[in-house]
C-alpha cells in the first residue's frame, strides 16, 4: 500500500513554517509578534557605529517612494510594497522564494533617541536609518559581593 502524502512534506507548507519559526524566535527574544505582519517581512539589522545606532532593511525591488517611515513615542514603524513583475502573469514559475506584497515592521528605538534626528536614506535596495547615540551610556556594571555565611 502507498504512503499516502504528509503534510509537512508539502513545499507550499514550508514559506508559513519559516514564518511560525520566525515569530518564535522573535517573541523568545522578547519582539512582540506585531512586527511580524506578512510574508514579505524584509530582514533587518542593527548596530552601532561610533556615535550612531544604524538601523538596515533590505528592500531590493521596493520603490523608495512607496516606503513609509514613523514614529510613535519609541517605536519606528516601516512600512511598504514589494509588487509582483508586470510579466509575471505569464511566467510559468518553477520555484520561488521571493516574498511579495505589503509589509510592516515595528521596531523598538534605543533608549534616548531623539525623534527628529532619525535621518532615512535608501541606496541600492537597502533602507537605512540613522540616529545619534544618546551621550549617556546606559551600562552600568554593578559589582556582586559574595556573602560568606557567617556574614549578616
Amino acid at each position: 500500500m502507498a504512503r499516502a502524502p504528509q503534510p509537512w512534506m508539502d513545499s507550499n507548507l514550508v514559506p508559513a513554517i519559516r514564518r511560525e519559526i520566525d515569530d518564535i524566535f522573535s517573541r523568545s527574544l522578547g519582539h512582540t509578534s506585531q512586527h511580524l505582519i506578512s510574508s514579505a517581512v524584509p530582514p533587518i539589522e542593527t548596530f552601532r557605529d561610533g556615535h550612531e545606532y544604524v538601523m538596515r532593511l533590505d528592500l531590493p525591488g521596493v520603490d523608495p517612494k512607496e516606503i513609509e517611515v514613523t514614529v510613535s513615542g519609541d517605536v519606528v514603524t516601516l512600512r511598504g510594497s514589494r509588487e509582483h513583475h508586470d510579466k509575471q502573469e505569464s511566467w510559468d514559475v518553477i520555484y520561488c522564494e521571493l516574498a511579495h506584497g505589503d509589509f510592516e515592521r515595528k521596531l523598538k528605538l534605543p533608549w534616548g533617541i531623539r525623534i527628529e534626528d532619525i535621518k532615512a536614506v535608501y541606496h541600492l535596495g537597502v533602507l537605512e536609518l540613522r540616529m545619534p547615540a544618546p551621550k549617556e551610556d546606559l551600562v552600568h556594571r554593578v559589582t556582586v559581593r559574595i556573602q560568606k555565611a557567617n556574614d549578616e
